[in-house]
């Protein structure tokens, strides 16, 4: 999967080979290459957050893994969601406006929110009948977010 930056400038490639792959937009220079960890099957959601200082990505796991863009050493944290299920995946994951929060659609149907500052999951919430294949934030508050779900429905929450 690839994603460019709310800016525009940077855009972010979850590549076959386990590395997430920044890349400067306008010339296509190489940013930064990030060794995935903890990747059972495959990357199977990107994200980078609104102030540039971060990317997350997800895999068949209970975690999301959150990474530092810029800097001399390379900061990779497993944050850990909490699931109550046995085999767990979040397809979609978004950063919320002010890069603070980590908004989540999980299998099994569950939404879930997760504060960056405290290292904590926030919310748990059943939200479709089906797994959760895709989230976003509506509006620059972060106070209003849409779930898309293999159960054929969209939710506004």
């Amino acid at each position: 999967c690839g994603q460019c930056s709310q800016d525009g400038e940077v855009f972010m490639a979850a590549c076959k080979d386990f590395q997430v792959r920044l890349y400067d937009a306008n010339s296509w220079r190489p940013i930064k290459a990030i060794h995935a960890r903890h990747v059972s099957w495959a990357i199977i959601d990107v994200d980078h957050s609104p102030d540039k200082r971060w990317v997350i990505y997800s895999s068949w796991s209970n975690y999301v893994q959150l990474c530092n863009v810029h800097g001399d050493f390379q900061i990779h944290d497993a944050l850990d969601f909490i699931p109550d299920a046995g085999r767990f995946c979040l397809f979609g994951i978004k950063f919320s406006p002010d890069s603070r929060m980590i908004l989540g659609g999980a299998s099994g149907g569950e939404m879930y929110l997760y504060d960056v500052d405290r290292k904590e999951r926030t919310l748990r919430l059943d939200a479709h009948e089906d797994d959760v294949n895709s989230v976003c934030f509506l509006d620059n508050t972060g106070h209003l977010v849409a779930t898309g779900s293999d159960d054929n429905l969209v939710k506004v929450w």
